[in-house]
């Protein structure tokens, strides 16, 4: 009885330094995230000297972007803003971050900006509500001092071989991918337009 008494205390003390743990380090995430963020706009957009005007000068490309936000991501319908990483970035792990496809184009470019982000219910599962997105539903990308509009054009469900969603048709616009939660074979695809 003693012997069982003593077990159950020692599973006990793992599980609760082990939940501890995870909720101790999403909180890490939350405030490194939001201090990103913060460092983002000061850098990008100078307090009162927002301009989001396209024709603006760009940032210089060569600035070392492997341990910032590149860009960030704001979907109003549903209540998302965070940071956009380089594949190559230290923060790149899916765990944490929406992340850009490496066949991706920018949004100053013309072709398709895809971003993939997970599906679930962890903190960092950004994309777990973007079958939810409506058609005309704004997505801001803010990019180089400039805020890019895309209105949402199509959401579906595709085979995880399919490549369509990836390819560049010569339209801009943006691609954004997660897996589905109820079936690993598929994912879900949001595309939006670019608008002026």
């Amino acid at each position: 009885m003693r012997k069982a008494l003593m077990l159950g205390v020692v599973f006990f003390l793992i599980g609760f330094t082990i939940l501890s743990f995870s909720v101790y380090q999403d909180i890490q995430y939350a405030h490194e995230d939001e201090k990103m963020l913060e460092d983002f706009f000061a850098s990008e957009y100078q307090s009162d000297n927002v301009n989001m005007s396209k024709n603006d000068s760009k940032t210089n490309d060569s600035e070392n972007y492997i341990n910032s936000y590149l860009a960030v991501i704001e979907i109003p319908s549903l209540n998302l803003k965070t940071g956009i990483v380089m594949s190559n970035s230290s923060f790149t792990t899916m765990d944490r971050n929406v992340s850009i496809y490496p066949t991706s184009t920018m949004p100053d470019q013309h072709g398709n900006f895809i971003l993939f982000a997970h599906s679930g219910n962890s903190r960092t599962s950004y994309f777990k509500n973007i079958w939810n997105l409506k058609i005309e539903d704004e997505i801001y990308i803010y990019y180089h001092n400039v805020k890019y509009v895309y209105k949402v054009s199509n959401v579906s469900e595709v085979s995880m071989y399919n490549n369509k969603p990836i390819e560049n048709e010569g339209k801009d616009k943006i691609t954004l991918i997660t897996c589905n939660p109820q079936d690993n074979s598929v994912r879900i695809v949001v595309q939006g337009e670019k608008h002026e």
